[in-house]
């Protein structure tokens, strides 16, 4: 009888991990977490100079995470890593660049990339 009970709570427990698991993956992968931490014309004061100057450490950390992500993917347990890690701080940088991108092209800077 007590076999069973442990037998029962282990199979919860490891389906309540892979929900867990299946959720932060789920989350890893959306792009819009970071758009409601960015105002969409945050950028529109600010020169062409400016936003550039601004966008640039931006678009580097983006393409560190956007490395560290993709790292971390290959790794067993790597989508938990992800969704725990990087997954946040990469779409709020991918949102700082739509906006500063939307400035610039409003503003008719030229093309930055």
């Amino acid at each position: 009888m007590v076999d069973a009970d442990v037998c029962r709570a282990s199979r919860i427990a490891r389906g309540l991990a892979a929900l867990a698991v299946a959720c932060l993956a789920g989350c890893a992968g959306a792009d819009t977490g970071g758009s409601m931490f960015v105002v969409h014309d945050k950028y529109t004061p600010y020169t062409c100079e400016e936003i550039v100057r601004m966008r640039t450490p931006i678009a580097e950390r983006e393409q560190e995470l956007t490395a560290l992500s993709r790292k971390a993917e290959a790794a067993a347990g790597g989508a938990m890593v992800n969704a725990v890690a990087y997954a946040t701080e990469l779409a709020n940088a991918r949102s700082e660049l739509r906006a500063a991108d939307f400035a610039a092209r409003q503003k008719g800077c030229p093309p930055m990339r």
